[in-house]
């Protein structure tokens, strides 16, 4: 279930470089945004060098291994980096990224 029609799920694989991770997952605005987040969290670094990047877009769930990746994910109704699960504080510099809701003052 996606809460924000506007994200979207990516997840990215690296056919060409055996020594990377399986994929990496997020959930963002856009490609642009996702590569963003991963830049942010350092992530992008594991793969600077990858011969092949290969992104596809609207990934769900049942997409995934269900064997490695689906028990060791965060969530992905929330924009972040969820495998590695980083959007809820795991592995990332900040804990949290809260959103401002439209109509909401803090």
């Amino acid at each position: 279930m996606q809460l924000n029609p506007m994200l979207e799920t990516f997840w990215l694989t690296f056919p060409q470089d055996s020594q990377l991770p399986m994929g990496i997952g997020v959930t963002a605005y856009s490609e642009a945004d996702a590569f963003a987040l991963l830049e942010e969290r350092g992530i992008a670094e594991w793969f600077a060098g990858a011969r092949e990047v290969v992104v596809r877009k609207g990934v769900r769930l049942q997409d995934l291994d269900q064997r490695n990746v689906v028990p060791n994910i965060g969530p992905m109704q929330l924009r972040g980096v969820w495998y590695p699960c980083t959007n809820v504080g795991f592995g990332g510099p900040r804990a949290a990224e809260y959103v401002r809701l439209p109509g909401k003052k803090s």
